[in-house]
C-alpha cells in the first residue's frame, strides 16, 4: 500500500560505489576496481545524509535478569532486550545512532524530550533498558526507533519496534484449552439451558467498552487509579462465569459505542459537535475506533483492556474466563462498525493498528494465553473509497496490518471472519455468483472458504513460532424466510449443515460460531431470520426451526450423517465427499443411496 514503509523480510541490501572521486580517472581500470571494492568495505553505510531504513531493529523483547537490588539482596528486574543490524551486506559498520522511545500515542521523535540511549559508531545494536512495570514509566507499550544526528538535527534511519512478548510478565499463565467441537452459537443468555441442550461448545459475548467507566471498581494500573462501573461489571460477571462454568469457550468482543460522558475513548480527532453531530441519524456509525492517540485515552484504553484480562482470566471462577478477545467489528467497514471519521485507507490501518497493539500488549500481561483477533466480513477484494459508506477489501486489510505488526515487531494477531451467503437474504451459497477460486474473489464465504485459509497459509503471514494463525467463523448465519420465495427453514438448515462440515473439515478453521440462537426483531426487519427459534416483534420465543435439531447433531459423530441425510438433495448431490474433499466421515454406500 502506498505510504507504508517496506517490510523487510530478512533480506539485506547493496551498496552503491558509483561516488567514486572522478580525480582518480588517471589510474588504470584495474586499479579503480580494487579502490572501488575496497571503499564498499571500509566506509561506514550510513555516510551521508540520513535515510529511513539503515537500519533494521528485528527483536524488541522483555527478559528477566537477576542483579542486586538492595545490598546484598538479590532480586529479579525486568529489562526490554533490543537489537538490530544494518542492512548493507558489505559490514556492520554504522555511525553514532541514538535510540528514541515513543509512547504509543506519540508518531515522531520530535515528539520526544531526549534520546534514551546512544550506541557509539560500529558497537553493537544490542540495548537493554529496564522495563518499569506497573508505573508511568512503563516501556510495555514504547516503541523504539535509532536516529542518527546530522546537521544538528535527528533523523529516524530504523523501524520504530514494540515489545512483542507481554505474556513474559503475566500474572495468570492458565492454559489456553481447546473444546472438543468447533460449534458455537450467539446465545441468549435466558436461554443459556436450550443452548446446553443444543451441545454448545462455544459462545460470543459482546463487551460494551466504552459503557466501562463509571462507579464502585477502583483499579490502578501504572501509576494511576481509574474507576469502573460496579453494576455493568456484575452483569458481565453473571453471564461470562455460568458460560465458562458449563465449559463453554468464551469469546468476548470488544464494541466501542457512542458515549459523551467518555470522550476520552473515543478517537481524538472526532468533534461530537462537529463530526458526529452531521452524521444524519439513520447513517450513524454503530461503534467508533478506540482512542489510543492522545495520552488520556491510550491510557484509560490500556487500563480497560487490562482490567478485562485480568478479571477474566479465570483465575476466580466467580469472574469467569474469556479465551479470544475480537477488537472491534468488520474493521473493513469502518464508517459503519469502527468509525474514525475522513481517513485515507493508510492512516486508518495505522490508527487500527496502533489501538490493536495496544490491547494485545496491555491483555496479554495479564493473562498470557488468552487470544487476540481482529474482524472482517466476507468482502475480500472490494472497495468503497469515498463517500458515506467507505469499505475496504478485507484482503487489503489483512495485508497490511500483516506488514505493520511485522515492521512493529511480529505478534501474534487471528483473524475472526464473517462468511455469510450473499446475499444474506438467500441462504444457499453455492449458487453466489460473486464468488470465485481465484484468491482476488470479490468474496469469500463458505463456498470458496479454502481460499481465505490457502492465502493465510503463506510464509509472510505466519505467527511468531512460524504456525498458521488462528481462524475463527465469529458470524455466520442463514436465513428461513428467503427474500424471493417465503418461508424455507429446510434450506436454512442445510445451508448450515453444508458450511458446518466445510468449516469441520477445513484444519485451519478453529470455530464455527452461529448467529444466532433466536431471531433478532431488529434483523427481521431487514429480512434476516437467522435463529434456531423464532420470535415475535418482542423478541419472545415460540418456536424451534427446522435447524435447530440439526445443529444439536452436527457435532455428533453416530448420528451426524442421518440428521444431515435430507440436506444433500436440497444441496444437489449425493455424498459429501464429492463437495467436501478429505471429508471426515465415513459414507457408506447404503447411507448414500438413503439421502438419493
Amino acid at each position: 500500500m502506498s505510504g507504508l514503509l517496506p517490510y523487510w523480510a530478512g533480506s539485506e541490501y547493496n551498496i552503491s560505489v558509483t561516488d567514486i572521486r572522478k580525480n582518480i580517472t588517471a589510474l588504470s581500470i584495474g586499479i579503480i576496481m580494487g579502490i572501488a571494492f575496497a571503499m564498499a568495505f571500509a566506509v561506514p553505510v550510513c555516510a551521508g545524509t540520513p535515510k529511513s531504513d539503515e537500519v533494521y531493529l528485528e527483536k524488541c523483547t522483555i527478559a528477566g535478569q537477576k542483579e542486586f537490588t538492595v545490598g546484598a539482596e538479590r532480586g529479579i528486574v525486568d529489562y526490554v532486550e533490543i537489537s538490530g543490524r544494518t542492512l548493507d551486506y558489505h559490514s556492520n559498520h554504522h555511525p553514532e545512532l541514538y535510540l528514541f522511545e515513543l509512547k504509543a500515542y506519540q508518531d515522531n521523535i520530535s515528539e520526544c524530550e531526549t534520546y534514551t540511549a546512544r550506541i557509539g559508531r560500529d558497537e553493537a545494536i544490542d540495548l537493554r533498558l529496564r522495563l518499569n512495570a506497573d508505573t508511568e514509566d512503563t516501556r510495555l507499550f514504547s516503541g523504539f526507533v535509532l536516529a542518527r544526528k546530522y546537521g544538528g538535527e535527528y533523523y529516524p534511519v530504523s523501524n520504530r519496534i514494540y515489545v512483542t512478548n507481554p505474556e513474559y510478565i503475566a500474572s495468570s499463565n492458565i492454559a489456553y484449552g481447546d473444546p472438543s467441537s468447533k460449534k458455537g452459537l450467539l446465545v441468549d443468555f435466558y436461554m443459556t439451558d436450550d443452548a446446553m441442550e443444543l451441545g454448545v461448545k462455544r459462545v460470543i459475548v459482546n463487551i460494551d467498552f466504552a459503557m466501562l467507566m463509571g462507579e464502585g471498581i477502583c483499579y490502578e494500573y501504572n501509576g494511576h487509579e481509574y474507576e469502573f462501573s460496579e453494576g455493568l461489571v456484575a452483569e458481565y460477571d453473571r453471564v461470562i462465569s455460568t458460560y465458562s462454568g458449563k465449559e463453554m469457550q468464551v469469546t468476548a468482543v470488544v464494541l466501542n459505542a457512542l458515549n459523551e460522558n467518555t470522550p476520552e475513548l473515543h478517537y481524538d480527532q472526532l468533534s461530537f459537535e462537529d463530526d458526529i453531530g452531521k452524521i444524519p441519524k439513520n447513517a450513524m456509525p454503530r461503534y467508533y475506533h478506540f482512542n489510543t492517540n492522545t495520552q488520556e485515552g491510550m491510557e484509560t484504553t490500556a487500563a480497560l483492556a487490562s482490567f478485562l484480562a485480568e478479571r477474566y482470566s479465570g483465575e476466580d471462577r466467580a469472574h469467569g474466563r474469556v479465551s479470544n478477545w475480537i477488537i472491534g467489528n468488520e474493521i473493513n467497514n469502518p464508517d459503519r462498525w469502527n468509525y474514525m471519521g475522513e481517513k485515507d485507507f493508510d492512516s486508518y490501518m495505522r490508527e487500527y493498528a496502533r489501538s490493536f497493539r495496544v490491547f494485545y500488549n496491555a491483555m496479554k500481561a495479564k493473562s498470557a494465553n488468552t487470544k487476540l483477533f481482529f474482524s472482517i466480513d466476507y468482502d475480500w477484494v472490494y472497495s468503497i473509497g469515498s463517500g458515506p459508506d467507505v469499505k475496504y477489501g478485507g484482503k487489503a486489510v489483512v495485508d497490511t496490518l500483516n506488514t505493520l505488526f511485522r515492521q512493529g515487531g511480529n505478534i501474534d494477531w487471528n483473524l475472526a471472519y464473517h462468511p455469510y451467503s450473499s446475499p444474506m437474504t438467500e441462504p444457499e451459497f453455492w449458487d453466489d455468483s460473486r464468488v470465485t477460486e481465484s484468491e482476488d474473489s470479490p468474496i469469500i464465504n463458505f463456498k470458496n472458504l479454502h481460499v481465505l485459509t490457502d492465502y493465510l497459509t503463506k510464509g509472510r503471514f505466519l505467527n511468531t513460532k512460524g504456525a498458521v494463525r488462528d481462524i475463527i467463523l465469529s458470524e455466520e448465519g442463514f436465513t428461513s424466510r428467503s427474500a424471493t420465495r417465503g418461508e424455507c427453514q429446510e434450506l436454512q438448515a442445510a445451508a448450515f449443515a453444508y458450511a458446518y462440515y466445510i468449516a469441520d473439515n477445513n484444519e485451519y478453521i478453529d470455530a464455527f460460531l452461529l448467529s444466532r440462537q433466536l431471531d433478532a426483531p431488529l434483523e427481521m426487519k431487514d429480512g434476516l431470520y437467522f435463529g434456531l427459534w423464532s420470535c415475535d416483534e418482542n423478541g419472545q420465543p415460540y418456536e424451534k426451526k427446522y435447524i435447530w435439531e440439526v445443529f444439536r447433531d452436527i457435532d455428533n459423530k453416530d448420528i451426524t450423517l442421518e440428521a444431515t441425510a435430507f440436506a444433500k438433495p436440497i444441496i444437489g448431490i449425493t455424498r459429501w465427499s464429492d463437495v467436501i474433499p478429505g471429508f471426515k466421515y465415513n459414507e457408506d454406500d447404503s447411507e448414500a443411496d438413503t439421502a438419493q
